[in-house]
């Protein structure tokens, strides 16, 4: 059973299994979209943000590195400029699989 989560304000490291999820330490330097991949858990970008939006109780723009994120032909990718909406993500926990750990600021 998944259960949706609803989460303060704040940042957070984005689990997936034993892999931290964010942008990779290195890309290119053009304005296309970055792809979020799945790291190593000992390696952790600390930018990823959770920005609550409009009215949806449980619907966030995801940040990271700044950037807002977005569903693109089936890849989730940081937009460095508007080159479509940010996607309103719905979060959900999996146990044993996908959480998030609000880190202090």
């Amino acid at each position: 059973m998944q259960h949706i989560m609803s989460l303060e304000l704040g940042r957070y490291i984005i689990h997936n299994g034993d892999n931290t999820v964010g942008r990779r330490s290195a890309e290119d330097l053009s304005l296309l979209p970055k792809q979020i991949v799945s790291t190593p858990r000992d390696w952790q970008e600390t930018n990823r943000v959770f920005e609550k939006i409009g009215n949806q109780e449980n619907g966030y723009t995801i940040k990271s590195f700044g950037s807002p994120t977005a569903h693109i032909d089936g890849l989730v990718v940081a937009l460095l400029i508007d080159y479509v909406p940010a996607t309103q993500w719905i979060v959900e926990q999996i146990p044993q699989q996908y959480s998030c750990t609000k880190m202090s600021i």
